[in-house]
């Protein structure tokens, strides 16, 4: 071997191993593993914690129990009915004296039809409320009457008990307040109020808001009382839904 040829060779080698070395670290450049890469999992679905909204549910829930002081609050959660019927039949008892009567009603909005059967006169009577006047006129009569543009509710007028009624007679009388389940399964609400003219009572539907039960004892020894025979609640598909709240 001729000495051009030993000192070509290590320098061959040299440029070999270096070109190694170079692709060597190439390719881990290019093919390594990301070390600040991160595999991104699906997020999962998180439990509601107690800081979270829970599942909405009646208010009237957080209610667990009804007193005098938080009475009012409960009542506006129950949710009313936009339209119902509901008949009533009243019973007047006195010392030698009992007087029935059965009152209907239809209620749309601000649109009340009353229909008492049975009063005093034994006639038919009807009232019309719109919101702001009140109609009066006995069936078989087709001249309506205007009363007024009453002051008060047109349930005193027809002598039906009324929640809102109870409330702004009673509401400093109260002297027990529960939950209780009536005679037909419906739960309510149990209220008495007592002062020195007399007592009253009234069971609460928690499902519409409305009078189920209603009883009065004045100091005299007359007894009232109404009690909710019928109720539903009205649909546009109902015929009263239209026709019941029309003059004749």
């Amino acid at each position: 071997m001729s000495k051009q040829k030993q000192r070509t060779a290590p320098i061959v080698i040299s440029i070999v191993l270096l070109v190694m070395v170079l692709l060597f670290v190439l390719f881990r450049v290019l093919f390594r593993d990301d070390p600040n890469q991160s595999i991104t999992l699906p997020e999962a679905v998180s439990a509601v914690s107690e800081e979270d909204d829970p599942p909405s549910e009646p208010q009237r829930e957080l209610f667990v129990t009804v007193t005098p002081d938080n009475l009012a609050e409960l009542l506006a959660t129950l949710n009313k009915p936009e339209a119902y019927y509901q008949q009533l039949t009243l019973v007047w008892t006195g010392r030698e004296t009992v007087r029935t009567e059965t009152v209907r009603q239809w209620k749309k909005g601000q649109q009340t039809r009353v229909v008492v059967t049975g009063g005093r006169d034994e006639a038919e009577k009807n009232y019309l409320f719109d919101g702001q006047s009140l109609w009066l006129w006995y069936t078989g009569d087709p001249e309506a009457l205007i009363v007024s543009q009453p002051a008060v509710e047109v349930e005193d007028l027809c002598a039906m008990p009324s929640v809102t009624v109870f409330m702004q007679t009673w509401s400093e009388h109260l002297s027990q307040v529960s939950y209780e389940t009536s005679d037909s399964g419906e739960a309510g609400i149990f209220c008495q109020a007592q002062d020195d003219a007399g007592v009253e009572r009234i069971w609460i539907s928690l499902d519409n808001g409305l009078p189920m039960l209603d009883q009065r004892e004045d100091e005299s020894g007359q007894y009232y009382e109404a009690i909710q025979q019928d109720y539903r609640v009205l649909t546009p598909a109902d015929e009263a839904y239209q026709n019941a709240f029309v003059l004749p």
